[in-house]
């Protein structure tokens, strides 16, 4: 079930939302200030791109998936 964004006054938007997750050297990672870092559960596990996936496509069809090493280096990390 994908999820829209609905307007203040209760009707809804054309918008549709994608989560977003960042990989970068085959690990999972959100800026902290201006350093990469893994991004964790409660406990402290990092998460993995399965992870990730597992918990977002229940309610999205689709996930953008952000090349960090690709992005800086020019070339997509196709593998």
């Amino acid at each position: 079930m994908e999820e829209e964004a609905t307007e203040s006054d209760g009707q809804e938007s054309d918008f549709l939302i994608i989560p977003a997750v960042s990989i970068r050297k085959r690990r999972v990672v959100v800026v902290n200030n201006g350093r990469y870092e893994p991004l964790t559960d409660v406990d402290d596990k990092e998460l993995t791109i399965y992870d990730f996936v597992d918990m977002f496509l229940g309610d999205y069809s689709t996930i953008l998936v952000l090349d960090i090493d690709g992005i800086e280096s020019r070339r997509p990390q196709l593998t």
